[in-house]
């Protein structure tokens, strides 16, 4: 059953600091999550699917979305920003995860 996106549901920036692929679950530093009116902190958020988990290591930098569930917080996206390339003047964008919304596969794209 997908998971939709709860009314105003915005991009948060964060910081990885532990992904748990059994749990299916990472700890996230993350700012201001107003559409929960959580404050910035560090703490666990549920994975949707474990392919959202893919390629993540603490220390990268994210934006997700996030739900209340059932008293549990759960992601519904994941990407890491675009970064400059080693090897010339061009940038590298990753989707790391599935926004369950809109159906999208992981995928890389270079511009």
């Amino acid at each position: 059953l997908p998971i939709s996106p709860a009314a105003g549901e915005k991009w948060v920036d964060g910081e990885v600091r532990r992904v748990d692929r059994e749990q299916i679950r990472m700890t996230i530093r993350h700012g201001e999550i107003r559409s929960l009116d959580m404050a910035p902190m560090t703490m666990v958020f549920d994975a949707a699917n474990p392919a959202m988990l893919d390629g993540l290591s603490p220390g990268d930098r994210i934006r997700f979305r996030v739900i209340a569930e059932g008293g549990r917080y759960r992601l519904t996206a994941v990407e890491r920003p675009c970064t400059l390339a080693n090897d010339g003047p061009r940038m590298v964008c990753t989707s790391l995860a599935l926004d369950l919304d809109q159906k999208r596969n992981p995928a890389a794209n270079r511009v």
